[in-house]
């Protein structure tokens, strides 16, 4: 677990999300192990229900990693756990071109703005072309286009900060809504993706 929690820090920056599922543990004992990885965000299996449904041949550790694509692709799964395998199955699938949400608030009023960052990154040495698509999901379901794809040119390397402020009409439903972004060549090759989700009040 030290080594997984090393690992979920080292790639944090790129955009790399390491998730414990903790088998019919008490909630106690999940949130210390939280307290023992902090990089780790630590989920409780109180019936066994999601481990059931992904435990292969029963063995515990059982690790994934999965594809950043919107189908959540499993792209390798070991039981139990090497480290140097783990790292480089991380390293095989790691997006060209990223893209994380910074959300100024967690609720946002009708008739204000719900504001927030979208920070793309360019790991590689050369320039990248990509495409940028946001929209958000509406308490309703189904998703609502924020405006027109747009096409960004990133030299290498390059961290890109793109500041957002998206008028929240007073009609607006009031609940919870999910801000998402997409990053990739459309329709097909999604590189990245990220999200957020926020209340709109009275």
């Amino acid at each position: 677990m030290p080594q997984i929690n090393t690992i979920a820090q080292d790639y944090a920056a790129k955009g790399v999300k390491v998730l414990g599922l903790n088998y019919m543990e008490s909630l106690s004992t999940v949130q210390t192990y939280q307290n023992w990885y902090p990089n780790i965000l630590m989920l409780r299996d109180s019936s066994g229900s999601v481990y059931s449904s992904y435990r292969q041949n029963g063995y515990i550790p059982l690790n994934y990693v999965i594809d950043h694509d919107m189908d959540q692709t499993v792209r390798y799964w070991m039981e139990g756990y090497n480290n140097t395998t783990i790292k480089n199955q991380i390293e095989n699938n790691l997006a060209d071109v990223t893209a994380n949400m910074d959300p100024a608030a967690t609720s946002f009023q009708r008739g204000t703005q719900c504001v927030f960052d979208i920070e793309v990154t360019n790991w590689m040495n050369s320039n990248r072309t990509v495409y940028m698509l946001l929209d958000v999901e509406l308490p309703s379901g189904g998703y609502r286009s924020l405006g027109p794809t747009q096409q960004l040119n990133l030299t290498p390397l390059q961290v890109m900060l793109d500041p957002h402020a998206h008028n929240i009409p007073m009609a607006a439903p009031l609940g919870s809504y999910r801000m998402r972004v997409r990053l990739g060549m459309p329709p097909a090759d999604l590189w990245n993706a990220d999200y957020f989700d926020f209340e709109v009040t009275p």
